[in-house]
C-alpha cells in the first residue's frame, strides 16, 4: 500500500506519466528522503555512472519525471540530457538515489547543484563543468 500512496503523490505533485510515477515509489519506498523537497540530489546506475539534479518539488515526483521520459522518450524528446538514453539502456532496477544536500531557497539549491556537478563530474550531466556560459547552465 505504501508503493502506490507514494506513486499517487508522485502524479499529484509532478508531471509525470503512471508508469513512471509507479518506477519511482517502487525505487524510494523505503527512501526517508522519498517526499524531501528543495534538495540536491544523485543517482548512481548499475554501471556506476552518476547524474546530479536538484529539485524544489518532492524528490519522488522529479524521480517519477526521469522514469516517465525514459520510458516514453517521446515526452521531451528535444533535451539532451544523457541520463534519459542512460536509464533506456541500463534499466533503473538497482539504481541507487541519494540526497546531497537540503536548502530553504532557489538560489541555495541551484548553487549548491553547481557546485556538486563541478567537484564531482557525474558521466551523465551535461552541465560540465558547472557555471560554463554557453554548456546549457543555469550557474552562468
Amino acid at each position: 500500500m505504501m508503493g502506490k500512496n507514494l506513486a499517487s503523490k508522485a502524479k499529484r505533485l509532478g508531471n509525470a506519466e503512471w508508469g513512471g510515477c509507479q518506477a519511482a515509489a517502487e525505487i524510494l519506498h523505503d527512501n526517508p528522503s522519498a517526499l524531501q523537497s528543495m534538495v540536491v540530489y544523485q543517482l548512481t546506475l548499475t554501471n556506476g555512472k552518476r547524474y546530479i539534479g536538484s529539485t524544489r518539488r518532492p524528490l519522488v515526483a522529479r524521480l517519477a519525471e526521469h522514469l516517465s521520459v525514459s520510458i516514453n522518450p517521446h515526452r521531451n524528446g528535444n533535451h539532451k540530457s544523457l541520463i534519459y538514453p542512460a536509464l533506456r539502456k541500463h534499466g533503473w532496477s538497482g539504481m541507487q538515489v541519494e540526497v546531497l544536500a537540503n536548502h530553504t531557497t532557489a538560489k541555495e539549491l541551484f548553487a549548491a547543484e553547481g557546485y556538486f556537478i563541478a567537484i564531482a563530474e557525474p558521466e551523465y550531466n551535461i552541465r560540465i563543468p558547472a557555471g560554463v556560459p554557453g554548456a546549457n547552465s543555469r550557474y552562468n
